[in-house]
């Protein structure tokens, strides 16, 4: 659940209120506010979300079975197991 949402409702952008999740929205516009779609237009470029992209599709192998981060540590896994 983010900032009191429940899953379902996240699923729904129109339903957001951004705002509450970004309160720097209301600041935009001497006091008037942005739309979160402007504000990322403002905030963001390619670069961060190439970036980004590392932590929505991360790199996955697998091993013994399992489904791991890439890089994961072989050591600390066999102390889990």
């Amino acid at each position: 659940m983010i900032s009191g949402y429940p899953p379902s409702v996240m699923a729904h952008k129109e339903s957001i209120n951004f705002t509450k999740l970004v309160p720097e929205l209301a600041d935009w516009n001497n006091g008037n506010g942005i739309s979160i779609d402007d504000w990322l237009s403002c905030k963001g470029d390619f670069q961060l979300a190439i970036a980004f992209s590392r932590l929505f599709w991360p790199d996955f192998v697998e091993h013994d079975g399992c489904v791991f981060f890439d890089g994961f540590s072989l050591e600390s896994y066999r102390g889990f197991m």
